[in-house]
């Protein structure tokens, strides 16, 4: 199924690391809640979020850019796909972490750099995606101020909407839904 995933074969060793990423996931989910939490349908919509994204980063790439800088998008889209299908499904920010701190783990034993950064996923991965296609394109009404639930409430909307994906918003009052 996830040779559906343009580019991600390509390589293995990254390959293997997305596999052992949405397995690592399935299992998180399964202990979490039960075992029809997850299913291939997230894998399909990994997929279909991973090229969406992959997509979207050539679109938007400047012309100049290096082959080495190109090579890293698989990297980006996979790490936001699974982000967008695993880790925004989680109820609150305590499960977030535990979800990153898991997910941050594998990934450092497979590449050095993350094991520098803290939350790399969220640091230096989804805020960085988030900024250039949400805070550089978009204006808020005066006196609405940019925030993480509403970053992260916008940018799920955004990829649901395109991809043609059902979204369900549950959350407390004040965590900027209808701000969305």
């Amino acid at each position: 199924m996830l040779n559906a995933c343009r580019q991600l074969s390509l390589n293995q060793r990254p390959f293997n690391l997305i596999v052992t990423l949405l397995v690592h996931s399935h299992i998180h989910f399964r202990d979490l809640e039960d075992a029809s939490s997850v299913s291939l349908r997230d894998i399909a919509r990994f997929c279909r979020l991973y090229n969406w994204y992959l997509d979207l980063l050539n679109q938007s790439a400047p012309a100049n850019l290096s082959q080495s800088e190109l090579h890293y998008f698989p990297h980006r889209a996979s790490f936001i796909a699974l982000l967008l299908c695993y880790y925004f499904r989680l109820r609150s920010v305590k499960l977030q972490n535990i979800y990153i701190d898991k997910m941050q783990l594998i990934i450092a034993k497979w590449y050095p750099k993350p094991k520098n950064i803290h939350h790399y996923l969220m640091k230096d991965i989804l805020e960085h995606e988030q900024k250039s296609l949400i805070d550089n394109k978009m204006e808020l009404s005066e006196g609405t101020a940019w925030n993480r639930a509403l970053r992260n409430n916008i940018f799920v909307f955004l990829a649901c909407i395109i991809n043609r994906i059902p979204l369900f918003m549950c959350n407390k009052p004040g965590s900027s839904k209808s701000s969305a």
